[in-house]
């Protein structure tokens, strides 16, 4: 856990996007939650089910370095995170994604994301 003043330090320099190597350092129950990992931050990063493999077994192992994309962060001081590594596919077909990320001054910073269940309409 960090201060407020220090969560908003790393907050500040978040960019949705931005691309970070981690490693997976708990998967609470595979399959079913998601995985936290360690991108070298003060506060942790984490992997939501939504954004994994369907099978529990094609998740990252604990210990596994990969390449992981910030999906989003807010006041909870935790960084959720999406795989960028191509050997952790979000299988195809299954979500849209609808995201928006503005800055109002160099102190606040809002970014919402929607994950949309995918319409072929």
């Amino acid at each position: 856990m960090v201060t407020d003043a220090e969560w908003a330090r790393i907050r500040r320099d978040l960019r949705f996007g931005r691309v970070f190597e981690g490693t997976v350092v708990k998967i609470p129950r595979p399959g079913a939650i998601g995985v936290f990992v360690d991108i070298g931050l003060s506060v942790g990063g984490f992997v939501d089910v939504l954004l994994l493999p369907d099978e529990g077994e094609d998740w990252p192992a604990e210990g596994a370095v990969a390449d992981f994309e910030i999906w989003w962060a807010d006041s909870r001081q935790q960084i959720r995170l999406k795989p960028s590594d191509s050997r952790f596919p979000i299988p195809p077909g299954r979500w849209t994604v609808r995201a928006v990320h503005t800055s109002a001054n160099e102190e606040t910073s809002v970014g919402l994301v929607q994950l949309l269940p995918w319409s072929q309409s």
